[in-house]
């Protein structure tokens, strides 16, 4: 895991340090391989609907997961930081930015929520926190769910040996919660298991550094055939991660193992999960590899396609120099024309500045267009995954910047959808 951290912290310095220089306007970015770009170019538009304020330990701020549209319309998030006890809450924003906290973590419940939220087909949203959960001296984690107008039940607090650091959850077709932790288990190197909305828990895999890969930071996808794919960050034969496969009863095999040293075209490092296309393959990202541009010793990030016998397609390879950014660490999401949206965390201005990330849109063959790049004041500097609402408008979270530095929730979408005005940020 040494050389992967290593490489991770050097295509940073790569990507935040070097200069984009690219100062042409035109919206699409051609991929390394020369695949062609959108056919359409889009009408986006940007708009923040929410920016929450920092300053005061107890003041709700840092959304670092997403959030998700429930059946009331309404968006449902957590954050990192603040509330009554300065660990982190569980907030409502209406569709015009109107932000109530519904929940306030206190270490006994969990504690720093970093992932996003889902909607169970019972209508309860279900989520994980990162830290504490009952077991305070071991600060493992916890799962929990929640009704619409804030009633928090506790379902599962970690310990360690069953997994540490819960990275979400996923409705299976069977009716159960699938997640996995980012450390712990038998093997300290992650865990896989599904729990029932009574709370009733199962470890289904306990992760082995080298032979599955480790460090999970992600929750699987379902697939088709039943089972379920994800990735792991670091671990596998290179170190540098996998994506594997599990069945519904927790055995795993790894189906690729990353190396972007030895092969110049792959990718590694991937953070976050994969997406079950519609074409019934699976789409993912990888913060770190790729074909990269002579003189660089490690690429930006990619996006990759892979079938669920383990062939694996690179889409795309962000580079520096590219106005597309780089560090691709969001989930992709799919419209039903076929268009994936994503984010980046890094790069994405011209003019010899850094960049806070950008937000754009790919065809399956990997054409990019930018659909906004952010530039980390007022709009914030972006990481989660989009949420997608039936008339087209995503939807995004920043945990930093805004006008109140506290991150914001924005959407971007055709500007004939996008709201005139707002409740006002920062308005609870």
């Amino acid at each position: 895991m040494n050389a992967s951290i290593a490489l991770a912290a050097r295509g940073l310095r790569l990507c935040v340090g070097a200069a984009l220089w690219l100062a042409s306007s035109a919206i699409f970015a051609m991929t390394a391989a020369g695949s062609a770009p959108l056919e359409t170019r889009p009408v986006a538009g940007f708009h923040t609907l929410h920016t929450f304020p920092t300053g005061q330990e107890f003041t709700t701020h840092a959304p670092f997961g997403g959030v998700v549209r429930a059946d009331d319309g309404n968006f449902y998030g957590t954050t990192l930081w603040g509330g009554e006890h300065g660990q982190g809450t569980i907030f409502r924003m209406s569709p015009r930015g109107a932000v109530t906290e519904l929940h306030a973590f206190n270490g006994s419940d969990g504690q720093y929520p970093r992932t996003s939220l889902i909607q169970g087909r019972d209508g309860l949203l279900y989520g994980a926190a990162h830290g504490n959960g009952n077991l305070v001296a071991f600060n493992h984690g916890a799962v929990f769910k929640m009704t619409l107008d804030g009633q928090f039940t506790l379902l599962h607090a970690f310990s360690g040996h069953d997994g540490s650091g819960p990275q979400g959850l996923m409705e299976a077709a069977d009716g159960f919660f699938y997640g996995t932790t980012e450390g712990g288990g038998s093997g300290h190197a992650g865990t896989a298991f599904r729990i029932s909305a009574a709370g009733q828990f199962e470890q289904l895999h306990s992760f082995e550094c080298n032979r599955d890969g480790g460090d999970l930071r992600s929750v699987p996808v379902q697939a088709r055939d039943g089972n379920f794919y994800g990735v792991t960050y670091q671990c596998g034969r290179q170190g540098m991660g996998t994506v594997y496969r599990m069945t519904p009863q927790g055995e795993v095999t790894a189906l690729h193992h990353f190396d972007c040293v030895a092969r110049p075209d792959d990718g590694c490092m991937p953070e976050a999960g994969l997406t079950l296309g519609r074409d019934g393959e699976l789409y993912g990202s990888t913060t770190q590899g790729g074909k990269y541009n002579p003189g660089q010793h490690v690429g930006a990030g990619a996006i990759f396609r892979i079938t669920i016998a383990g062939k694996i397609t690179l889409l795309h390879s962000f580079a520096l120099g590219e106005e597309a950014g780089c560090v691709p660490a969001s989930k992709l999401v799919q419209a039903q024309d076929g268009t994936f949206y994503g984010t980046t965390y890094y790069g994405g201005h011209a003019r010899g500045e850094n960049g806070s990330g950008t937000v754009f849109a790919m065809s399956p063959q990997g054409g990019i267009a930018v659909l906004h790049r952010f530039g980390g004041g007022d709009d914030g500097h972006t990481r989660a995954t989009l949420a997608r609402a039936p008339n087209g408008l995503l939807y995004g979270t920043t945990p930093f910047g805004g006008r109140f530095s506290g991150g914001t929730v924005y959407l971007v979408g055709e500007k004939s959808l996008l709201p005139a005005s707002t409740t006002g940020a920062g308005e609870r």
